[in-house]
């Protein structure tokens, strides 16, 4: 017979009369899922602490990476400002805050910020440019 399976976010810890209600509905508890913040050593030491590349977000599986749509847009964004015009990474940056774009967390984007880019920019711009714009930008970097 199929199992339904239900996970619940909480905020505190389900109160005896309703793991008994959800027990008289059919249920039957058969995990208990903790989570505690911790420092980064904390994660680091358990081998945890790793920046997930900009582009790419922790697939639903948690054991995988997978495309971020949003952050893609801003990638091929910064790709096209880079091939197209000979821009500063100050002009760069200033046309993405004008486009809306942000960095993780919500900040605009800077001078430096696009700067520490360019190394996923290398990364990614053989799948997202064309191969003679892709060679002309690798020259140029």
């Amino acid at each position: 017979m199929p199992t339904m399976r239900v996970r619940e976010t909480v905020w505190e810890p389900p109160s005896p009369h309703q793991l008994l209600e959800k027990a008289r509905k059919g249920w039957t508890l058969v995990a208990l899922e903790w989570e505690r913040e911790m420092s980064a050593d904390e994660a680091t030491s358990m081998g945890l602490a790793c920046d997930v590349p900009f582009g790419l977000r922790i697939a639903g599986n948690s054991l995988t990476l997978e495309e971020n749509p949003q952050e893609r847009v801003i990638l091929t964004a910064m790709l096209d400002l880079l091939v197209q015009d000979d821009l500063r990474f100050s002009e760069i940056a200033n046309a993405l805050n004008e486009k809306g774009y942000r960095r993780r967390g919500g900040g605009k984007w800077t001078q430096s910020a696009v700067f520490e880019m360019l190394p996923r920019l290398v990364e990614v711009a053989p799948t997202i440019l064309k191969s003679e714009q892709w060679e002309a930008l690798k020259a140029r970097l």
